[in-house]
């Protein structure tokens, strides 16, 4: 059970330091090498293969929340379009 939250802790790390540089070049995160050069800074201790394992789990979640709130716009616009005025 402590492996599992350290590597649930490693990752929102990574997503949290990801998601910052991002924004402050102006770049989106949809491949995994951002992601893997940011967990190579914030964990130079790791091998390749857990730092390989944490920016794929860390895409795989900012994946899935993309098309979250991608889907939720979308119904949001339709539920505005349906509305009589």
């Amino acid at each position: 059970m402590l492996t599992v939250d350290k590597h649930r802790a490693n990752v929102k790390r990574l997503i949290n330091y990801a998601v910052v540089d991002a924004r402050l070049r102006n770049k989106k995160i949809d491949r995994i090498d951002p992601l893997m050069k940011c967990a190579r800074h914030i964990f130079p201790y790791l091998h390749d293969e857990v730092i390989y394992d944490i920016s794929r789990t860390a895409l795989r979640i900012l994946m899935s929340e993309k098309k979250l709130h991608a889907n939720l716009g979308e119904n949001q616009t339709r539920l505005t379009e349906h509305t009589p005025v």
